[in-house]
């Protein structure tokens, strides 16, 4: 039976109806006269901007939607901060229409896009970071390169008796500022999670003496700095340059919070019992953080400094260093309280710390093998071959494949290990070692790289390094009972 026209809906239930689905869509639906005013507003409306369908009702959309009566009159999608009865804000996207009759007015209808754009800033932020890690790879090799040659002559210059104190002093703030520096690339890379860590046991409480060296000049005068440490050692498993990483980040961090000068503090505590920790403090009496700042602290690239000031990985690197170390970090600041920062990592007992010295003896045997250094790089090989020389290795050298096999059948009856750089020109660091061991069985292998995104071999020594780690390392692989494959895997 067909419809009658009696059957069909009538002005009054087709506003009834319309006026029923604009209550149930999730949006809020805004309807204001020609002055902007709101006369209408559906539940979700309500909800949106924290008041009531009858609170709304002579609240102008300019107040709600700030600016979006300055532009043109009838468009879609314009991106908006919009403004909640209470005074809070919300990124929100809006589209308006004009209505057509004598009295004229507009509806808007507005998305919270809260949820969305937290996810758009969080896929800006991960192509950013993946964005760093590929330069930081891309650049690794050759900027530890680099600190290698800076870090040997450093090493090799310390080691001239009756230095002057002040010149030894500034070698030694060149040998750690070398050290930090090549600790930031990983420390990029690692946020993008494509570095290897390389975890050792350290005291913490030397490696924080040998970093407060550095900071008085680098707070300047006008802060007072404060070290009180637990007594004795305070072991900790973390890589070798961490613990001065986090202590130079917050402190550049609480430089910047006290303009005017303050006092920058450092404690440590060493708690017993069934899970040892050890308790580090780091304090200032600086402008403190907003509850919105403090929020984002540990955000990578968040940063309340000028364009040019920072670059908002300090404190990520920090919190990423602490979780690595099996540790956990805690943020206490408020506006004009100043700003203190607890950090919590386990202890390690029983075990042997490496040593933050670079003086520190590597080995006290004279070594007698013979050594075929292969690297491309004139100035890295020059400063690596004195250091095996001065250790009392025969040392033979090559810039790459044809250099090394004939370095080999020149000498083949005496040598005993290769030390290769992973990456060279002409063929890679496990292939050079592979076609080495056709004419050299028995060859043992050291392999070296400034690249802080390689899989590790089984034998490895990280760039830049020193002469004593490399003495260390040396001791390792001749020592060894078998000598372990080079093929990949």
């Amino acid at each position: 039976m067909s419809r009658g026209i009696s059957d069909r809906p009538t002005p009054r239930r087709l506003a009834k109806a319309l006026q029923s689905a604009v209550d149930l869509v999730s949006d809020a639906v805004l309807v204001a006269d020609s002055a902007g005013r709101v006369l209408e507003a559906n539940p979700a409306a309500a909800a949106m901007f924290r008041g009531s369908r009858s609170d709304l009702p002579g609240f102008e959309i300019e107040r709600l939607l700030p600016g979006v009566l300055q532009r043109e009159a009838v468009t879609d999608r314009q991106d908006v901060t919009a403004r909640r009865t209470d005074g809070t804000t919300f990124p929100a996207r809006v589209s308006l229409r004009v209505l057509d009759g004598d009295d004229g007015g507009l509806v808007a209808i507005v998305t919270d896009r809260s949820e969305t754009a937290g996810m758009e800033s969080r896929l800006h932020t991960a192509q950013k970071m993946e964005a760093v890690g590929l330069l930081a790879g891309g650049i690794a090799h050759d900027f530890n390169n680099l600190l290698m040659i800076v870090a040997g002559y450093c090493e090799s210059l310390r080691r001239v008796p009756d230095l002057p104190d002040a010149q030894r002093t500034g070698l030694e703030h060149i040998a750690v500022a070398t050290e930090q520096a090549s600790a930031l690339t990983a420390q990029l890379l690692a946020l993008n999670r494509r570095a290897a860590v390389e975890p050792v046991v350290v005291d913490l409480h030397a490696a924080l003496e040998q970093t407060r060296r550095l900071l008085d000049r680098t707070m300047g005068e006008d802060i007072s700095i404060t070290m009180a440490l637990a007594p004795g050692p305070a072991h900790v498993r973390m890589n070798r340059s961490d613990a001065g990483h986090i202590l130079i980040n917050l402190a550049i961090n609480a430089r910047d919070a006290m303009p005017e000068g303050g006092t920058f503090t450092i404690r440590t505590k060493v708690v017993s019992g069934e899970h040892p920790c050890v308790e580090l403090t780091v304090s200032d009496t600086g402008s403190g953080m907003a509850p919105e700042t403090r929020a984002r602290a540990f955000e990578p690239f968040f940063t309340t400094k000028s364009p040019g000031g920072g670059t908002g990985l300090g404190l990520a690197s920090v919190a990423r260093i602490v979780k690595a170390a099996g540790g956990e970090i805690r943020l206490e600041t408020a506006p004009g309280a100043g700003t203190s920062f607890l950090i919590v990592l386990p202890l390690e007992s029983a075990v042997r710390p490496a040593s933050h010295d670079p003086d520190a003896q590597g080995s006290s045997s004279i070594a007698s093998e013979t050594v075929l250094l292969v690297e491309d790089d004139p100035a890295v090989r020059e400063i690596v071959a004195t250091m095996l020389r001065d250790l009392g290795y025969r040392t033979l050298e090559a810039s790459g494949l044809p250099d090394a096999i004939a370095a080999t059948a020149a000498n083949d009856a005496s040598v005993d290990i290769l030390v290769s750089d992973m990456v060279l020109p002409d063929v890679g660091g496990t292939e050079l070692a592979n076609r080495l061991r056709q004419q050299l069985p028995t060859l043992k292998v050291l392999f070296m790289s400034g690249d802080t995104d390689e899989e590790v071999p089984a034998h490895f020594i990280r760039k830049p390094f020193t002469r004593n780690a490399l003495a260390r390392k040396m001791r390792e692989v001749l020592d060894a009972v078998s000598t372990p494959s080079v093929s990949p895997s």
